[in-house]
């Protein structure tokens, strides 16, 4: 697979090359033997990559057209235009905030006929150190850091140290209904869809919240879900959504 990607690098540099002759009649050999090879590319990426995702999406990303994701330098909406960084944030701060209940709006209220009934009670078990420390030991080491830019390699090399004091924030977080107020603001980038680069309605959001309360989240996810099969409360269209996850 590395000489069909080494192929198709040099195809890419010849045909943006100035020197590339438009009415050369071996271009549509050269361009059929390409389009093979990167057909071929692809099936060997997905036999190789198994069901790993992550994987395959590495590998065709070699191949696929890198879209930018640089921020616009001005965006324009009904007050005109606005050139100015901190404006700009902001424009798009506001157009992301308000977006989720504009698309909400437009879809009618559908109350799901699941009746259930059960003398089963929730409540939250302690969080252990153990439970902390396995998930700090399986973190990925690329993931995306939050606004306290605490990298996972860095926090997956101070597991001993830090697994005790967050499994007492988690625990408090569980007893108390209060979530610490850094692990709730995320970090956004705006991702460049389609369109005008100066219109938000061309950009979705990606957001990063800081690892560790990732870590919460697949406490509480992992109590909830349990509680819920044991009991045999989860619909069987549930089972079928990515709520198992």
């Amino acid at each position: 697979m590395r000489k069909i990607y080494k192929t198709l690098q040099v195809h890419n540099h010849i045909k943006n090359n100035q020197s590339w002759i438009v009415d050369d009649p071996g271009i549509n050999i050269v361009n059929n033997l390409v389009a093979k090879l990167k057909k071929d590319f692809i099936e060997q990426a997905i036999n190789d990559s198994g069901k790993n995702s992550k994987e395959l999406w590495k590998s065709l990303k070699k191949i696929l057209p890198i879209k930018s994701h640089s921020s616009p330098s001005r965006l324009v909406n009904d007050d005109g235009e606005i050139t100015d960084d901190a404006e700009i944030a902001e424009a798009f701060n506001s157009f992301f905030c308000s977006i989720g209940q504009s698309l909400a709006s437009k879809f009618p209220d559908i109350v799901p006929d699941v009746k259930i009934n059960t003398d089963a009670t929730f409540h939250f078990e302690p969080i252990s150190t153990d439970f902390v420390t396995n998930q700090l030991n399986h973190l990925p080491n690329g993931k995306a850091t939050g606004l306290d830019n605490l990298s996972t390699r860095l926090l997956k090399a101070s597991a001993s140290n830090i697994s005790s004091p967050l499994a007492h924030i988690f625990n408090c977080t569980l007893e108390t209904g209060e979530i610490p107020d850094e692990w709730k603001v995320a970090k956004v980038t705006p991702v460049y869809k389609d369109g005008q680069h100066c219109d938000t309605n061309n950009y979705r959001p990606i957001s990063v919240l800081p690892v560790t309360s990732k870590i919460l989240e697949r406490a509480v996810h992992d109590q909830l879900y349990s509680y819920l099969v044991i009991n045999n409360l989860l619909h069987h269209s549930h089972h079928r959504s990515h709520f198992y996850k």
